[in-house]
């Protein structure tokens, strides 16, 4: 009974989701009413990602005493990222080769292919060419480079007087995980 109770939203989370996965399977088309719900959760969370990458790794770095230990952030950090990137490929590349998408029956057309060198390619990852497109979750690590970029930035200027930038990234960044937590209570009905 105390893991119940300790553990109740994860129980209501799990139990959701095999809800949700039997009458997916039993009801399939008719049960699509729901998806709105589903919908509204996901976007919640992409809505909340772009600030809550920016201002997490900007306070944190911003309120460092020694940025010595930047470099160990960076490096984690990148690590992760490539990863991440690495295991999701090749996650989709099992999928493809297991359920071949396109079937003998559909005809491609043929379009021409823009060929990209490497460094390009690599200018495209890590930056963008309008701050705009900064804001967007479709490019994370320019926005982990930015808030970098101004953690430290943030650190060299009020390294002797009131912190009163990066305190603010701080409760910010509060804010965020407190809207967090909101969502996630969404989380059994989405």
């Amino acid at each position: 009974m105390k893991y119940i109770k300790k553990n109740w939203f994860f129980i209501l989370t799990i139990l959701s989701i095999v809800i949700g996965t039997i009458l997916g399977l039993v009801f399939k088309e008719k049960i699509m009413f729901i998806k709105p719900f589903g919908d509204l959760f996901l976007n919640l969370l992409y809505t909340i990602v772009v600030p809550l990458v920016f201002l997490s790794v900007s306070s944190s770095i911003a309120n460092m005493k020694s940025l010595k230990s930047v470099g160990k952030i960076l490096k984690t950090s990148l690590i992760v990222f490539v990863s991440t990137s690495l295991i999701a490929a090749v996650f989709m590349l099992i999928v493809l080769l297991i359920f071949n998408p396109v079937t003998n029956n559909i005809i491609l057309e043929s379009t021409t292919v823009e060929e990209a060198s490497l460094l390009s390619v690599i200018v495209n990852a890590i930056s963008v060419n309008d701050f705009s497109q900064l804001l967007t979750r479709s490019h994370i690590l320019p926005i982990i480079i930015f808030a970098v970029a101004l953690g430290i930035g943030v650190n060299k200027v009020e390294k002797d007087g009131d912190k009163v930038i990066a305190t603010t990234l701080s409760k910010l960044t509060k804010v965020m995980m407190l809207i967090i937590k909101w969502i996630m209570y969404y989380a059994p009905i989405g």
